[in-house]
């Protein structure tokens, strides 16, 4: 084998070669003198040495033999015999170090961008002390290469030049660990080598970093610093700082970058982007836990208002160990969507629970009528509305009391710090706005009944009164949210897969919670106080109505407040028709439901259940629980995707999609279209962004299993099938 020299004259011309570096290193060392010809001579004096001092004691031996001296020819030959042979050993040593450094050099001299091949461009500047000596330190000297006629860069270069070098150390010296890192002057690398007795996770763990650092300073084009913090589990966050905050101020351009990166560099990655500061971090996404219990002993009294504005509700456990919040003061509102059996009224549930845990006061109405039956016996929760007429009262309430507190601030009797904070959850917004029309009809009144403009007021206003609301609806569509309204809910949750209409409405993105596989219950988005949407798994709170599925006893009476501020309350049954003055019967007018009475205490016909009572009796009601095994399994039935056939998850697969397929070219595809990503596999996804150049077409999305975000590569002549979303996304004017 000879190596033929390379004589390029650019980086950008050497781009190919240190590509293809692997595949051209040979797995021997270097056998044939020919190769080293290309080296100047070395020149060894050894022989000459022997034969010099064969001489000398030649002569010595005759000159004291004259003068007398015997000489003990045992003693002197042992002495030359050990001589000799140390002689030997040190010159072979040696001239093992000038043949590795040699091939270092031959191997090497165009990856460091070398004109000429020169022994100066490897120094050793450490060997092991065996017999067999191997380098364990290497200082490589490389030139200020440019890339397509552009400077590199000192960064950029010792990456590029060192992610070549390492293969070709790894097959020179394949027992040895290597690791490479910037010179002490300018364009320099060091190499250190040990023994590979260490585990394999550093040596990955590096190739991470490197593989990182490269990948990062190719798309950011020469970055001016790059840094890696590691973990026990290896490279944790890349920060890279840049001065291309104009061309990244384009989301669909930092989405893209954040692609590629997942693409070329191992694990999973999340980009959080600071725009101001031209500087991103990659960060590695760990895997979310299928199940996180609430926790009710990070709640304290909420007693001042200062305290108030401290408060926050945990949500969900996002990526990198996040714990996502919802702070009333900062996001006045929150909106939960989700569609039905995904886990939204478990989210519900968990903010109930939070805020009576706080002593907060709590006002629910409950759309389906039965969610919140466990709630009507619980600390602090003061009313839960199930019927129409309590429910348009409980809204009607929510908004006289804030007028009432917008009338002492504006005469100057009180302030925000003055008000108790309430919260109002509804629970199935939709299905309280058509039992409320229902209602409405059936009483004679005309028109539509006014609760979808009460509930508007009070998202515009109900901030500065110290009122917030939790809404929980199928999705967030305009006949029931408009967009203006929907603008005002600063924290939002979507649980479960949505439809591209609903992702789009929720949020802007008709591929952002379409692809959340179906098998994980209470996996999501949401949104965290600094406003980005991270996926996330929510917080799981049991339900503590005896007769739902899964009760746990002993874990209701775990998280049930102790003490109480607020008492349940409830509101008077206005019968439908009246009897006036005259005797005369006469149908109920709205002030007669509005004016209804509140009475302290439960509804009468609530003691027909059995009292849930106090968390001391809570845990005696179910003595059928056996084992703490059994336990857990009964509170995670409720939150456990249901078993399905194989035919429903296909089918269910294509929720929101057309079941026409049709071909179309990249240039044709929209946001929010599901495309065939594998016919063998039976693979779709659902399409984020696509950008078509004279390279090819891009296009990212989502996959449907997994809901991962991915790339797709492919030539823009070429077709793809897709399926469009069922219906046109149907945006409001306000939006």
């Amino acid at each position: 084998m000879v190596i033929q020299p390379l004589h390029l004259t650019g980086f950008g011309a050497r781009h190919g070669y240190l590509l293809d570096m692997r595949n051209q290193i040979s797995s021997s060392m270097l056998e044939t003198p020919e190769e080293f010809a290309l080296l100047p001579a070395r020149h060894y004096y050894f022989a000459k040495g022997v034969l010099v001092l064969s001489g000398i004691a030649l002569i010595g031996w005759a000159v004291a033999e004259i003068l007398g001296h015997p000489v003990n020819l045992e003693l002197a030959l042992s002495i030359s015999i050990a001589v000799l042979l140390v002689a030997v050993i040190f010159h072979a040593r040696h001239r093992r170090k000038d043949r590795i450094m040699d091939e270092l050099v031959l191997r090497t001299f165009d990856a460091l961008g070398a004109k000429r091949i020169d022994r100066k461009l490897v120094r050793c500047d450490k060997w092991s002390r065996s017999l067999l000596p191997k380098p364990l330190a290497l200082l490589f000297h490389h030139n200020p290469v440019t890339w397509d006629g552009k400077p590199l860069g000192q960064t950029r270069a010792n990456l590029v030049i060192g992610l070549a070098l390492k293969p070709i150390l790894q097959k020179l010296f394949p027992t040895m660990a290597i690791k490479i890192e910037p010179g002490p002057q300018p364009f320099t690398l060091v190499a250190s080598l040990q023994s590979v007795e260490a585990d394999q996770e550093s040596d990955t763990e590096e190739t991470t970093d490197t593989r990182a650092k490269l990948v990062a300073s190719e798309l950011f084009k020469d970055p001016l610093e790059i840094e890696t913090t590691t973990d026990p589990e290896g490279v944790e966050e890349i920060t890279v700082q840049h001065h291309q905050g104009t061309d990244f101020a384009v989301s669909a351009r930092r989405s893209r970058v954040e692609r590629i990166f997942n693409t070329r560099v191992p694990g999973h990655w999340r980009a959080h982007w600071d725009t101001v500061g031209d500087v991103v971090v990659f960060k590695q996404r760990k895997e979310l836990p299928a199940m996180v219990k609430i926790d009710t002993t990070v709640f304290t009294p909420v007693l001042t208002h200062s305290q108030y504005t401290e408060f926050e509700v945990p949500i969900a456990a996002a990526e990198n160990n996040l714990t996502v919040t919802w702070r009333p003061y900062l996001q006045s509102h929150a909106l939960i969507v989700g569609p039905t059996g995904s886990g939204k009224t478990v989210i519900l549930h968990n903010m109930a629970v939070a805020c009576s845990h706080a002593g907060l006061r709590v006002w629910v109405i409950d759309g389906k009528r039965v969610e919140f039956l466990g709630f009507r016996w619980w600390p602090n929760v003061e009313f839960i509305a199930a019927k129409v007429p309590h429910q348009i009262k409980l809204i009607h309430d929510a908004k006289k009391l804030m007028d009432e507190r917008y009338d002492l601030i504006e005469d100057g009797k009180a302030s925000l710090a003055d008000f108790e904070p309430l919260i109002l959850i509804i629970d199935e917004v939709a299905s309280l706005v058509k039992r409320a029309e229902g209602w409405w009809t059936e009483q004679g009144y005309k028109g539509k009944p006014p609760v979808k403009e009460w509930l508007a007021e009070l998202g515009r206003l109900a901030r500065t009164a110290k009122i917030h609301l939790v809404l929980g609806l199928q999705r967030p569509d305009v006949e029931f949210l408009n967009g203006e309204m929907r603008s005002n809910f600063g924290a939002r949750y979507s649980v479960g897969r949505l439809d591209p209409q609903g992702a789009l409405m929720m949020w802007e993105n008709a591929a952002v919670g379409t692809t959340v596989p179906r098998s994980k219950k209470g996996r999501g988005f949401a949104t965290t106080l600094e406003g980005e949407v991270v996926e996330s798994q929510f917080i799981y709170s049991p339900n503590p109505d005896p007769a739902a599925p899964g009760f746990d006893a002993e874990f209701v009476a775990s998280i049930r407040p102790v003490e109480t501020r607020w008492g349940i309350k409830h509101l008077e049954d206005v019968p439908d028709v009246q009897i006036d003055i005259d005797g005369k019967e006469q149908p109920s007018l709205l002030d007669d439901y509005l004016d209804a009475k509140i009475i302290d205490g439960p509804h009468p016909n609530w003691a027909k259940q059995e009292d849930f009572g106090p968390a001391s009796e809570a845990a005696t009601t179910n003595e059928d629980v056996e084992t703490q095994d059994a336990e857990e399994t009964i509170v995670l039935d409720s939150w456990l995707p249901e078993e399905t056939s194989e035919l429903e998850t296909e089918e269910e697969s294509y929720e929101g999609f057309s079941d026409q397929i049709v071909s179309v070219l990249p240039a044709k595809l929209e946001p929010g279209d599901l495309i065939e990503i594998d016919d063998d596999l039976d693979l779709w996804g659902v399409v984020e962004d696509v950008l078509i150049d004279e390279v090819g077409a891009q296009i990212d999305y989502r996959a449907m299993s997994t809901g991962e975000p991915e790339m797709l590569s492919m030539e823009p002549s070429d077709k793809l099938r897709l399926r469009k979303p069922n219906e046109p996304v149907d945006l409001d004017e306000d939006e």
